[in-house]
């Protein structure tokens, strides 16, 4: 079994530990990804014991240098011919992935009558990609920007409609590599996967919410997003909500007369302009307004008049920001000298009320804004 030779080399940040120096532990913990499925990365533990001679144990100057060149991370480690197979250069050719190596820590005992320091040292080393030699290039790492875990979960809530809601929740982790000891700018960041990770809105869905949370460390990327099944008709693009209303009103004297009005508030996307909603609204009036136009004014004595239009921003400040209203009169099965005439025969008021029904467009799914959204 080999074991440690007198050519071995144990140094950490420029200092080299003498040939009294040993390795007497060494552990190593497999870090799963949150499935439980995948191996993440390893951490390692290295712990070093060496002898610092009088002279140089009195030098306070010496001392200090000593703590400080132990204690600062991302230092280069090189441990060769220690009994440990291959050699291992971390932060030379092998990146730890956790901004380390980290010194655990450095502790001191006078030994031989005060006439030397025992010291044992500690050093917590995080290596992903064992088993791909080229994930342990430190220039691999830092040249691809790969991810180091990426998991992820979805839920389901049904209400009593049968209306779907569906979370999903997903944790993205990159490895965070500092070149030396002097270096503090930060490389990568985890945010850059945002896109990636999210995921598209399902037909039939809106995007209620999602919401991100990136670490401290800038690693790891958190997030949760929630889509609702919508009804039948969808918003159209670049619209995140409208509410809409198509309403048919017969007049005070009668069924011969009748009042058309469709009325919309939108919400328009951040990234459009708000005059977006003029051209919607202007595709849904006739898709609504389609039936009326087609059926109704075939038939004798029928006049369809536009009366009243309006255009509204209610929310200037708000999300709110366009509001649009359309009023049609439609007469229906007489001619215009008898339009304001009084109550026609009940046969002639409930047919005219059930062609408006039939012929008005309501309850019906606005097919060119399905294909629109």
């Amino acid at each position: 079994m080999p074991g440690i030779t007198s050519t071995h080399v144990i140094s950490y940040n420029g200092y080299e530990f003498d040939e009294t120096s040993e390795i007497i532990e060494l552990s190593v913990r497999p870090i799963w990804d949150q499935s439980g499925r995948v191996l993440s990365y390893s951490s390692y533990t290295f712990t070093v014991r060496s002898y610092v001679g009088t002279s140089f144990g009195h030098d306070a100057d010496a001392m200090n240098q000593l703590r400080r060149q132990l204690m600062q991370p991302a230092g280069e480690f090189r441990l060769t011919e220690v009994g440990m197979g291959d050699s291992f250069r971390f932060n030379i050719d092998m990146a730890d992935v956790k901004y380390g190596p980290h010194p655990e820590y450095c502790r001191f005992k006078q030994v031989g009558a005060d006439r030397a320091w025992e010291v044992t040292w500690q050093v917590r080393v995080d290596v992903a990609g064992e088993c791909q030699s080229d994930a342990l290039s430190l220039g691999a790492i830092t040249g691809k920007k790969g991810v180091l875990e990426f998991t992820f979960e979805v839920s389901w809530s049904i209400d009593q409609g049968r209306y779907t809601r569906r979370t999903y929740s997903c944790m993205v982790k990159i490895p965070a590599v500092r070149k030396n000891v002097e270096s503090f700018k930060l490389v990568d960041h985890a945010d850059r996967l945002r896109e990636k990770v999210t995921p598209r809105v399902p037909n039939g869905y809106r995007r209620s919410s999602d919401n991100w949370s990136l670490s401290l460390d800038k690693t790891e990327l958190r997030g949760v997003v929630v889509d609702e099944q919508l009804p039948g008709n969808i918003p159209p693009l670049g619209i995140i909500l409208v509410d809409a209303s198509h309403s048919v009103e017969s007049s005070v004297k009668g069924f011969a007369k009748w009042y058309v009005t469709v009325r919309a508030t939108y919400e328009v996307s951040p990234r459009a302009s708000r005059t977006l909603a003029y051209q919607w609204y202007g595709t849904l009036l006739a898709a609504r307004l389609k039936l009326i136009r087609e059926k109704m004014l075939k038939k004798d004595g029928t006049i369809f008049i536009p009366i009243r239009f309006s255009y509204e921003e209610p929310e200037i400040y708000g999300r709110r920001g366009v509001s649009l209203t359309t009023t049609l009169m439609v007469t229906v099965g007489c001619s215009v000298e008898k339009a304001a005439a009084p109550v026609p025969p009940a046969k002639l008021l409930f047919d005219n009320a059930r062609n408006m029904v039939l012929m008005s467009g309501l309850w019906r799914t606005d097919a060119g804004l399905v294909l629109a959204g």
